[in-house]
């Protein structure tokens, strides 16, 4: 689902000034590029204005502050491309690039991938409300493959994982993308919708959920929230963590697992002067409650005064019940700014039964609503049996050719997993979940689906041999285990 109308912003490219050096992917030292691309107006597709513009508007000026410096970022909205004109797009606006800079990617528009095909049939909506022409992934690789150096890709779109063969039944190597320079995030698996913010009278608001959750990890208004050791270096894997914990709508997807190519570079000297969002720092209590406890506990930090509401929205049938939401309103002592702590009752009907609930943040005066933050939280079932099982994707990889092994967990309920991985001895050699609760993920036949990189639990590469995943939960006081078939390590 998304994107839509805003009036047609004419191409703009923004040339920034000399460019001091930025540490690559290998530690080398380049120049970055950014070609960064929404769509509003669709004739397939229904509009989403103002969500990608405020998409696009907000991520450049967050790439404006990286302390390294973009010696280029071309920014294009609602504009219908070929696969020739958008070659030609790519080369100008990545004009004079080498090896060792990097090439930085964003979109965010409509993704369009049905069930059951190659990962490859995904495209992405290029329209300008009157043309639209759908951009399949090998066309976005044949124009973005030939650039020397690293190549960064952000979509934020429906069905996205499908462009890395993530998030999705198969092998998980059915990509073009899984090799070479590229590294990879997406808003979503390939079996999943994207959402965008819509007001109670049908309105939008602001941006999509994944980009204002990706700009708060990154952005000095959201005190660069993404950088867990506080080195000054937002990495992807910092990156795709922070999502995890804070974008609860859909999964985001990545490709390489653990990768250490930095995202963005700030001067942590000069936070102070930075002014935050109006939300910072949402702590949950507890991710995981039982039916039996009902009480949703949360804190978080207000910046400036300012009219709150609470939204829980549950999962059912599948889907996000947007419409259906509860809703709780601020009291006045909500909009004091300050540390603030909360607790919400969850609806009793949901109480008696597992599932997923989205806590969601919302600022709103008389003719606006936008949200500041959102939180996923798992209700787990007091006690039955969630019929583990965990599938491998195929029979052999090889880590070393780029390629991770795909797992697909199987289980009759949301809980909490624990995935360990095993060599021939039947020895704990990685640990990929310890406890952890399970996401929606809207996959074929329901569970949960994760993937080895073929590294041992030090980081290290784990040996050529025979390995098997390991899925087990606690409920109940009572154990369950299941063990995949053996797979192949090349």
């Amino acid at each position: 689902m998304y994107r839509q109308l805003l009036a047609y912003l004419t191409a703009l490219m923004l040339t920034l000034g000399p460019v001091g050096p930025f540490p690559g992917a290998s530690g080398a030292e380049g120049q970055r590029r950014a070609l960064l691309l929404g769509v509003d107006q669709f004739v397939s597709q229904p509009s989403t204005s103002p969500t990608a513009l405020s998409n696009l508007s907000r991520l450049e000026w967050v790439l404006r502050q990286d302390a390294g410096g973009y010696a280029r970022i071309t920014t294009r909205h609602n504009l219908v491309l070929g696969a020739e004109d958008f070659i030609a797009l790519v080369k100008e606006a990545f004009s004079g690039a080498q090896p060792g800079d990097l090439s930085f990617f964003y979109i965010t528009t409509h993704g369009l991938y049905t069930e059951g095909e190659d990962p490859m049939s995904f495209s992405l909506l290029l329209s300008d409300g009157e043309k639209e022409y759908a951009l399949t992934a090998g066309e976005l690789y044949a124009a973005l493959a030939p650039l020397p150096g690293h190549k960064l890709l952000i979509i934020d779109a429906c069905n996205s994982g499908a462009l890395i063969d993530r998030g999705m039944p198969g092998t998980g190597q059915c990509s073009l993308f899984l090799a070479g320079d590229f590294h990879v995030l997406t808003s979503a698996g390939g079996s999943e919708p994207s959402f965008v913010w819509e007001t109670g009278t049908g309105s939008y608001r602001g941006g999509s959920y994944f980009a204002d959750a990706l700009l708060n990890g990154i952005a000095p208004w959201g005190r660069y929230g993404a950088d867990q050791n506080r080195d000054g270096i937002i990495t992807l894997k910092e990156l795709h963590a922070y999502l995890l914990d804070h974008y609860g709508s859909s999964t985001p997807r990545v490709y390489p697992l653990n990768d250490d190519l930095p995202v963005l570079c700030y001067d942590q000297n000069r936070m102070a002067g930075q002014a935050p969002a109006i939300v910072t720092q949402v702590m949950l209590e507890q991710r995981v409650l039982t039916p039996a406890q009902r009480e949703l506990a949360f804190s978080y930090t207000l910046h400036m005064p300012t009219r709150l509401a609470y939204q829980l929205v549950y999962h059912r049938e599948e889907q996000w019940q947007f419409a259906e939401a509860q809703v709780f309103t601020g009291d006045l002592d909500d909009r004091i700014p300050g540390r603030k702590e909360k607790n919400l009752l969850l609806d009793g009907q949901q109480g008696d039964a597992s599932g997923y609930v989205l806590l969601m943040i919302i600022a709103y005066d008389e003719d606006s609503a936008t949200p500041q933050a959102e939180a996923l939280l798992l209700v787990e079932p007091a006690r039955g049996n969630p019929q583990l099982a965990v599938e491998v994707g195929t029979l052999t990889f090889a880590p070393r050719q780029g390629q991770e092994m795909p797992l697909m967990l199987r289980h009759a309920f949301p809980l909490r997993l624990t995935v360990h991985i095993l060599d021939e001895a039947n020895r704990v050699v990685a640990t990929l979940l310890g406890d952890q609760p399970t996401r929606p993920e809207h996959l074929p036949g329901g569970g949960s689906q994760l993937y080895w990189d073929g590294r041992l639990q030090n980081g290290r590469p784990a040996t050529p041999g025979r390995y098997r995943a390991r899925v087990s939960a606690m409920l109940d006081g009572r154990r369950y285990t299941a063990i995949s078939s053996a797979f192949f390590l090349e």
